[in-house]
């Protein structure tokens, strides 16, 4: 994502889809029991657009994510993103000034995160990001827009592929082969298992609980189907290891896919255990191996585990502060200015908007011999 608004990006999150929809929405679980990492990004601004006084040297920003509970790995590389791009915005386009970043938790509640919103706004916040755990826009007052960003329920706008155009990516990468698929069991889980199910021949699927750890009975079961190819869906990177593990001591050497970003830094943590990540292929919406400045510049300096949150994150607040600072205190429509968008280059590649969505692409990497290869 570059020269879409001069190196800049949106408000954070796993990545999705953008959407204007008026407020009145209340937060809801899809499914009852079902929570995880259904992330959605939202900005709040008057119908007429925030007139927000560039001059006085403050702009307030409020982010709802999951701070604590199961779920606060999300929230930690959230705020990481967040704080290098105020950073950035403050020594670059804003030229010293700052802007006022309020955090509040939502611990994957959804009644929590709405009275989050509802107090934010009622606090005078100029925008507010939520990045949670449901799909379902925040609630709001009369005379108020949302844009909502999500990885599984998509609209008009956005900054990432859906999962849908994700999966059709991979796969279109690699040779067709029958599938066993591992997946969390959540709204996020269920969603790449029946995308998965529409687009290939997959032979089992096995649900496991957040926060287990031992596979080795799901193991056993998929190398007696003997499937070309095994898809594992889980939540971040130390979720994934026991599992390869498993699979690989069960006797399963053939290829294994997932939705997890894997780092040469995580392979080197790992020490002799990467074994287990031999042949394993993955898609992230960052290039962790890219020599592009910018990218080279955010590696270097995130606090904490690279990650697709973190680097959302960061593109999205530069991209709200980018326009922010070049429409001053004017009202800023961010839906009509977002339209506009094309080829904006940040962290995550090269975006461009437009109402069918946004036009991005996905990186595929094999680890081959301990190493992390491009996958063409």
């Amino acid at each position: 994502m570059d020269a879409w608004l001069r190196n800049g990006v949106f408000l954070v999150v796993l990545a999705g889809i953008v959407t204007i929809a008026a407020i009145g929405l209340t937060f809801s679980q899809k499914e009852p029991g079902i929570q995880g990492k259904a992330i959605q990004s939202v900005v709040i601004h008057d119908q007429e657009g925030s007139s927000v006084a560039v001059s006085d040297g403050r702009v307030r920003l409020g982010i709802i994510s999951p701070l604590s509970g199961n779920y606060a790995f999300i929230g930690k590389d959230v705020v990481s993103g967040v704080e290098l791009a105020r950073e950035d915005l403050k020594n670059g386009i804003w030229q010293g000034k700052d802007i006022d970043i309020v955090y509040r938790d939502s611990a994957c509640d959804a009644s929590l995160a709405a009275k989050q919103a509802a107090s934010l706004l009622d606090d005078g916040i100029s925008y507010v990001l939520s990045v949670d755990c449901y799909g379902n826009a925040l609630p709001g007052e009369e005379g108020k827009v949302v844009l909502s960003s999500g990885r599984t329920f998509l609209d008009s706008y956005g900054f990432s592929s859906d999962i849908s155009d994700e999966l059709d990516q991979l796969l279109s990468r690699l040779e067709r082969s029958s599938l066993a698929v591992i997946f969390v069991d959540n709204l996020e889980g269920w969603t790449y298992q029946t995308e998965l199910a529409k687009k290939g021949e997959v032979l089992s699927s096995y649900a496991y609980a957040f926060g287990q750890n031992e596979f080795d009975a799901i193991a056993k079961k998929v190398v007696e189907r003997d499937p070309g190819r095994v898809f594992v869906v889980a939540e971040q990177f130390s979720d994934l290891v026991p599992i390869l593990e498993s699979l690989r001591s069960a006797g399963y050497y053939d290829e294994v896919a997932t939705n997890v970003l894997i780092t040469d830094a995580d392979l080197a943590r790992l020490g002799t255990r990467k074994f287990a990540f031999e042949n394993v292929v993955f898609s992230a919406d960052i290039d962790v191996q890219s020599k592009r400045t910018m990218v080279v510049s955010f590696l270097d300096r995130i606090d904490g585990r690279v990650s697709t949150y973190s680097a959302n994150a960061y593109d999205e607040v530069m991209i709200v502060g980018t326009l922010i600072a070049e429409e001053g205190d004017l009202p800023i429509r961010v839906g009509d200015r977002l339209q506009a968008l094309v080829n904006y280059e940040g962290v995550t590649g090269v975006l461009t908007f437009s109402k069918s969505g946004v036009q991005r692409m996905t990186y595929t990497k094999r680890i081959l011999d301990g190493r992390i290869v491009d996958v063409t």
